[in-house]
């Protein structure tokens, strides 16, 4: 990615786009190296082409990769969630080697390609079990609604987790920085796009439940062995604006009984 682009590829930003994008590189000789959303495209002087998604051709893609690794597949599939910047033209890369090399690259730990994807595989996954802990669901007329704001889409990697956990539920799971919503229902688990989601306001139930909640939290907290730089080990404050136990109050609760400071009981 040093200097400038002599051919840049334009698609959609899906995984299924992205293997397009591979199908095309062989179909036409041709290395990109730059791939640019299409939405995002402000116009270049040097040569682009906007590669259409193509269901066909990303089976193909998919089907190929897999056959020679697994692993090669989970870690492009993954890598296409993390937060690393230029994580498409990496994965990009990771498949054209995978074709060529096959399973040995990953034995390349320090292969440019291999090794800043493995460490944003790595924060991605680490930040997923995280978020098995820190989603706080709030009772809606017949949903259970949580929001969140990670940095990498986490959303796929946590799904069957919270599907396994209430498999009888219907929830959903607002991802705020992507503008993705992970839904469930009996049998069913969706991921799908939405660019909003309004909180509905809690029941006077939920309310109180949500109070109990803030109080149990204090009461279990031992204020002499408080260590605020502990807690933001395990609990970053990035996770909290969501989490019951570090929300204000609300209206008509009596704010004594609620958690002072972190508050996390550690």
């Amino acid at each position: 990615m040093e200097g400038q682009p002599t051919m840049i590829y334009r698609y959609d930003g899906s995984f299924d786009g992205l293997l397009c994008c591979v199908f095309a590189s062989y179909l036409y000789r041709e290395t990109p190296d730059q791939l640019v959303v299409e939405e995002d495209f402000a116009g270049s002087l040097f040569p682009s082409r906007y590669i259409p998604t193509d269901l066909r051709r990303a089976g193909r893609v998919s089907r190929g990769l897999a056959a020679r690794s697994p692993r090669l597949f989970e870690l492009a599939w993954e890598g296409m969630a993390t937060a690393l910047p230029h994580r498409d033209l990496l994965v990009f890369q990771l498949i054209r080697l995978a074709f060529s090399q096959g399973e040995k690259i990953l034995g390349q730990l320090t292969h440019p390609v291999v090794h800043q994807l493995g460490q944003g595989v790595t924060a991605l996954r680490r930040e997923a079990h995280l978020y098995t802990g820190f989603v706080r669901f709030t009772q809606a007329p017949g949903v259970l609604v949580a929001q969140i704001a990670p940095k990498g889409q986490v959303l796929g990697l946590i799904a069957s987790h919270f599907a396994g956990r209430y498999p009888d539920e219907t929830f959903l799971i607002f991802d705020q920085t992507h503008q993705t919503v992970l839904v469930h229902r009996p049998g069913e688990t969706r991921l799908m796009a939405a660019q909003l989601l309004e909180a509905p306001s809690p029941s006077p139930q939920e309310a109180q439940y949500q109070q109990m909640w803030r109080a149990y939290c204090q009461a279990v907290s031992i204020q002499s062995r408080k260590n605020p730089r502990c807690q933001m080990t395990h609990l970053p404050k990035r996770y909290r604006p969501f989490m019951t136990e570090f929300s204000p109050p609300g209206p008509g609760t009596d704010a004594q009984a609620l958690p002072a400071g972190d508050g996390t009981g550690r």
